[in-house]
């Protein structure tokens, strides 16, 4: 039997009967609910807090928990964390829980309080942000099912679990900083697209977080003729919880029909909040195949004219040159007259 692992950012999850919920513990004197754990500490400082793992079920609930390091999911930046088995060398190392590698059972409507811990290094980079989180994921087994899909077909198990973000800054100087890289495109032109619109691009471009701050932004898409009048523009892209040293890729929607003919210049910009804009570029080369097919015809007809036009001057002329050496020939053959 496979098993799929499904975990998402949030405080409760659908198991394969009811909810389950993983949620930070409110702040003392606080009634506002938090949704991820923040903090702005100095290097080697040791942070202790609290999650409520409930279960409103009617039977025992049995969950993996465990600390992860965060990441930017390489499709559209998402934030999410690492999996169990996933080497820790961030926010996971520095966690330290207190259920260790043990599955731990939660009874049927109560809930329980996870006490935890984090070390910051003390040669945490000053102004650099870290990400990471707390995983839940509830591996109580389903219950049996007969008989299959299909004959010999494979069974697929869900887990579904909860990741409660950690946030961690090490106060000090920031350096934010980031970049626009390996703008490119598929673009198709079929011979008859300038009559039924069936000309296409895509447009892919890589974002990279260059600097140690987590960033937020927008990223716009546009594309603007040899006459430098915009032809499309994408709709803005937002960016959010972009990590330190992470980069993703983004791909615009199909963008049809595409302009009858000529180069296009595309300009991808993205403006973190507080920072200058970066950019990329790219040319597309829209052809007009079947209108470069119907030129190319004329040319070869226009040369195969000329040609023929030439041969036929050439063959004029070789038979007036035979005339003309015929009539020479016999002039000079005939016998000579004496005079006198």
């Amino acid at each position: 039997m496979s098993t799929v692992l499904a975990a998402t950012v949030g405080t409760a999850a659908a198991g394969h009967t009811q909810l389950f919920i993983f949620t930070p513990t409110e702040l003392p004197g606080s009634h506002a609910p938090r949704t991820s754990l923040r903090y702005d500490v100095h290097p080697g400082a040791i942070i202790n807090d609290s999650v409520i793992l409930a279960n409103p079920t009617k039977q025992v609930e049995s969950f993996r928990i465990w600390a992860a390091d965060g990441y930017n999911t390489t499709s559209q930046g998402a934030l999410a964390l690492r999996p169990y088995t996933y080497p820790k060398v961030d926010v996971g190392a520095w966690t330290t829980l207190p259920v260790g590698n043990a599955i731990y059972g939660v009874n049927p409507g109560t809930q329980i309080t996870l006490h935890f811990s984090i070390k910051v290094p003390l040669d945490a980079t000053p102004g650099s942000d870290h990400v990471g989180g707390l995983v839940a994921l509830d591996v109580t087994p389903p219950p049996s099912v007969s008989g299959g899909v299909g004959n010999g077909a494979a069974k697929f198990t869900i887990h579904p679990g909860i990741g409660v973000p950690i946030f961690v800054h090490v106060i000090g100087p920031s350096r934010p900083g980031a970049a626009v890289t390996n703008v490119r495109d598929i673009t198709s032109v079929p011979m008859f697209a300038f009559i039924d619109g069936s000309s296409y691009s895509y447009i892919a471009y890589t974002l990279l977080n260059t600097g140690n701050s987590i960033l937020t932004g927008t990223v716009t898409v546009s594309v603007k003729d040899v006459f430098g009048s915009v032809v499309k523009q994408f709709p803005a892209t937002g960016v959010s919880n972009f990590l330190p040293g992470q980069s993703f890729n983004i791909v615009e929607p199909e963008w049809k029909p595409l302009p009858i003919a000529g180069p296009e210049q595309v300009t991808v910009s993205f403006a973190p909040a507080g920072l200058a804009a970066v950019s990329g570029h790219l040319t597309i080369w829209v052809i007009p195949w079947f209108l470069i097919w119907v030129i190319a015809g004329l040319i070869l007809l226009m040369l195969a004219w000329y040609i023929f036009r030439g041969k036929k001057r050439r063959r004029e002329l070789d038979s007036e040159l035979a005339l003309g050496g015929g009539s020479a020939s016999s002039a000079s053959s005939s016998p000579a007259v004496p005079v006198g």
